[in-house]
């Protein structure tokens, strides 16, 4: 299960996430998150991402390597992206292949909010 939400006062894209994927699940939230990434980008410029993985069961190394390919979605654009997990075990899992400068994992919505909002650049909207 995965759902988008974009927050306009905050200029968040809200990403949830939820359960064990197959392939075709995985296949299809990459395809999505592609288009409204995009979409997102061309009304608001560099995107603050907000994954909210809390329900997310680990995945299958097959899954878990074509989601790998997420990161092909943000090239050096200085998009942040904030990816929050249900333990520390997981933060820690995650942070070995995921934390840059511009991506990085927490334990709480309000700890990735901060950092995304202290972060963000105020961009103007597209017309």
């Amino acid at each position: 299960m995965f759902k988008f939400e974009i927050d306009e006062q905050d200029q968040i894209l809200r990403v949830k996430t939820a359960g064990f994927w197959s392939l075709d699940e995985a296949d299809q939230f990459i395809a999505e998150f592609g288009r409204v990434l995009e979409g997102f980008r061309r009304r608001f410029g560099q995107a603050n991402i907000l994954m909210d993985a809390r329900e997310s069961a680990v995945q299958s190394p097959e899954t878990a390597q074509r989601l790998q390919s997420l990161r092909e979605l943000f090239p050096l654009s200085g998009d942040k992206f904030a990816m929050v997990v249900g333990s520390a075990l997981k933060k820690m899992q995650v942070s070995r292949g995921f934390s840059t400068e511009d991506s990085l994992a927490f334990l709480s919505i309000e700890d990735a909010e901060s950092w995304l909002k202290a972060s963000r650049i105020p961009q103007r909207r597209a017309s």
